[in-house]
């Protein structure tokens, strides 16, 4: 992944030690540390890759979705609502009451603030799902919002790029 990450991203590494039973608290409260400390960077991107790095076909087909629309100029389609400040998230896909699927997204400051200090969780889904208790939260999902589980996995299953890019109309 860094080799498409590295190009178009500053990126940190997060690790904790075997068996990981802090699951996403250590990288998220890292990037909300450093959202906060670093006073010209408006938001950041966060990929939490521990359940992508295991080599199935779910799994590479997140990997997949994740380079195809966090990079190039697709990556836009991400940014600018945060920065006309239409989102304090955006992420591929949202669930039902909010979540952000697949373990990603692009957060504001205000989003981090919205969510107050992160604490540790007992349960890894609960990572997926920080924004439910947030209504005031601006979340957009760029593919689509509102997915359920089912539908969520069979989006990423049949992702194809060339499906969600948005083409311009031909003018005449």
């Amino acid at each position: 992944m860094n080799e498409w990450l590295l190009p178009e991203y500053n990126v940190y590494t997060v690790y904790q030690k075997y068996p990981g039973k802090l699951f996403e608290y250590p990288a998220l409260r890292f990037a909300q540390w450093l959202l906060k400390k670093k006073k010209r960077h408006k938001f950041l991107l966060y990929i939490h890759t521990k359940g992508a790095f295991y080599p199935t076909k779910r799994q590479r087909g997140i990997r997949e979705c994740w380079k195809n629309e966090y990079t190039g100029k697709r990556k836009f389609e991400y940014i600018i609502p945060l920065k006309k400040k239409l989102a304090d998230v955006t992420c591929i896909l949202t669930g039902k009451k909010g979540g952000t699927w697949f373990n990603s997204f692009f957060i504001t400051k205000k989003g981090f603030k919205i969510l107050g200090k992160i604490k540790p969780m007992k349960n890894r889904y609960s990572f997926e799902r920080l924004f439910e208790k947030h209504p005031e939260a601006k979340i957009k999902g760029i593919l689509k919002s509102n997915v359920s589980t089912s539908r969520a996995w069979k989006i990423v299953k049949y992702y194809k790029p060339e499906n969600y890019f948005y083409k311009k109309k031909n003018k005449k």
